[in-house]
């Protein structure tokens, strides 16, 4: 992990911004705080999918995944990974295709499993 942190980090601050996170004089909405954590995995996602080797990224979208399922079913249950609500009240200048990670991740999922069944 440590070795994407650099490029997480300014994405990150971003999604933080897109949401208005950063003013500490009041409570953020719930809208807010999970569509600003939705934009962050897409920081995670994006930079292991750059820096990251193949493994290293299937545990990270995997990590990510568990986390998203268990967010949805609480806190965030209104403002669903992917929602559109999401979507369309950032600035969407992250300018990740979150279409072609969730692809991305499937085939990963797919050459795993694969690799494992008949290789190993």
């Amino acid at each position: 992990m440590t070795k994407i942190i650099d490029e997480i980090q300014p994405c990150s601050e971003q999604a933080v911004q897109n949401w208005n996170l950063n003013h500490s004089y009041f409570v953020p909405s719930r809208l807010s705080t999970c569509c600003a954590n939705w934009q962050v995995y897409e920081c995670f996602i994006q930079a292991a999918l750059t820096g990251c080797t193949l493994f290293e990224f299937q545990a990270i979208v995997n990590n990510m995944t568990i986390d998203a399922i268990i967010l949805q079913r609480n806190n965030c249950s209104r403002f669903k990974y992917h929602s559109e609500v999401c979507s369309s009240n950032n600035n969407n200048d992250v300018g990740y295709n979150f279409w072609l990670i969730d692809s991305i991740s499937i085939i990963v999922s797919l050459v795993t499993w694969f690799s494992f069944t008949f290789f190993v």
